[in-house]
């Protein structure tokens, strides 16, 4: 029976995948002896010895200093309690509400007291009433996390399945690193963000079945010595569709090279014998920042879909020219499912920014799409001022030019189209006419790379910003 408690709920998860199934009504007294009996063998590895001393200090599984006929009495209340006759119990499980005899501190418990302490607990005693069944749940649940800076990183999922598909992952995991002779040996893995985002898209249900249901969220604890803590970081369930969808075709070649872009950078060298910082040990700052959305989703679409376009275009200056990587789509999809902006918002942007690129084509402006470039790097006091400025130059050019040719055009920005994508944010993160502006100036490049554009114009991706002239259209132009 599932308990909504997070280290119960991935113990009970190990167990189920432990014999390959699906329902935990479904395992049997005599394979809870036989996990039992696995459990006990692989915690002697020196891995867990190294693992299970952050999670139950002074334990039976860590403790030198206990005598052997000690160390079996607290296994057999831990591991094999669910095989005593259940008569005569009179306390109830905190977690499930079955009967219970046995009381947890913090060696059978992470993050509960020790014994002797009565704070927290209710009518003056010391411990927490625990079931057999969800004791040796809490046993297993080390087997379904992994240890990342020290500490044990878990999934807790609204979707059992979820749940399962990564406790079994993280348990074949573990049983790899319980074969090395040496603690020490096996991976010495950091930020629990990006490697949950990385199990995420591996785990093997994510490439068979429909998206799951439901949010996560993930655990990351220590019940080590006075530094006991626990850090926890919560996915919405419209963050993992946005992941999960990144799986598909129209996305896939785009997210594959922004999450290569977002590698931290390895050392060359380590300490003596080492090759230097390992992939592991490394963050992704595209996997850490989904955790910041939706409220972040102003810097995520800057770092990650602005400055990864610009990143792309600028091969053009080195003469490599890349097939096209679809920014824009994904910014759209961030916008409507994620923060969930109305559709018509989205095609306003769009459909200001096709104008814009119908504008450079014609006139050339190189100069109009240089200040818009640069605008990202301005004071945003003054920033806005400028943008307004460049759009009425932008008009003004629009219609000289046209006179010029003898011809009647269509405004790049019409007073309504300005105040719809500038002014008028309805989302509840507080959006403004920076974000209308980083993914018009997104639709942009990927318009104007298409049809060859930068080509003719490559010193415009330069860093350098040009030197302020106000009559420059009009010098232009004469």
């Amino acid at each position: 029976m599932l308990t909504n408690h997070p280290m119960i709920d991935v113990g009970i998860a190990v167990i189920v995948s432990h014999f390959d199934l699906d329902d935990p009504a479904d395992v049997t007294k005599e394979q809870l002896k036989e996990f039992a009996q696995y459990l006990e063998k692989t915690y002697s590895s020196p891995y867990f010895h190294s693992f299970l001393s952050v999670l139950f200090p002074n334990s039976a599984y860590v403790n030198p200093t206990m005598k052997e006929e000690r160390k079996r009495e607290a296994l057999d209340e831990v591991l094999y309690g669910f095989l005593k006759d259940e008569e005569g119990s009179n306390g109830t499980c905190s977690f499930c509400g079955q009967p219970s005899h046995f009381r947890a501190f913090r060696q059978h418990v992470p993050l509960l007291t020790g014994e002797g302490l009565i704070n927290f607990f209710p009518s003056r005693r010391t411990g927490l009433e625990i079931c057999p069944y969800c004791l040796l749940a809490v046993q297993a649940f080390p087997l379904g996390s992994l240890k990342i800076s020290g500490q044990a990183f878990f999934v807790h999922a609204d979707d059992f399945n979820v749940t399962i598909e990564l406790a079994h992952r993280f348990k074949l995991m573990n049983e790899q690193n319980a074969l090395l002779k040496e603690a020490k040996a096996s991976p010495d893995m950091k930020y629990p963000k990006t490697q949950f985002i990385r199990q995420f898209l591996e785990v093997d249900r994510f490439l068979k079945y429909e998206e799951p249901e439901g949010s996560v969220t993930i655990y990351h604890l220590t019940n080590y010595g006075t530094n006991a803590d626990i850090s926890m970081y919560h996915l919405p369930v419209q963050i993992l569709s946005f992941v999960y969808d990144m799986k598909s075709a129209a996305f896939y070649q785009t997210w594959q090279q922004m999450a290569h872009d977002a590698w931290g950078v390895p050392s060359k060298k380590g300490k003596k014998g080492e090759k230097g910082t390992q992939s592991f040990n490394l963050p992704n700052r595209l996997y850490e920042d989904l955790f910041d959305l939706p409220a972040g989703y102003a810097s995520f679409i800057r770092t990650h879909l602005v400055e990864g376009a610009i990143r792309r275009y600028k091969s053009l200056l080195n003469g490599k020219e890349k097939d096209i990587l679809h920014y824009w789509e994904i910014g759209k999809h961030l916008m409507k499912e994620v923060v969930q902006v109305r559709e018509e918002k989205i095609e306003e942007i769009k459909q200001m920014a096709d104008r814009l690129v119908e504008y450079l084509l014609k006139t050339d402006d190189h100069h109009f799409f240089q200040r818009f470039y640069h605008l990202r790097n301005r004071n945003k006091y003054v920033e806005y001022e400028e943008l307004r400025n460049l759009f009425i130059k932008a008009n003004n050019h629009a219609i000289r030019h046209g006179a010029n040719l003898d011809q009647s055009w269509e405004l790049p920005i019409t007073f309504d189209q300005f105040i719809n994508v500038f002014e008028q944010w309805e989302d509840p993160y507080e959006g403004n006419w920076q974000v209308g502006r980083d993914l018009i100036l997104i639709r942009m490049m990927e318009q104007l790379y298409e049809k060859k554009w930068f080509t003719r114009h490559r010193e415009i991706l330069k860093e350098s910003e040009p030197e302020e002239d106000e009559n420059q259209l009009e010098k232009e132009e004469a």
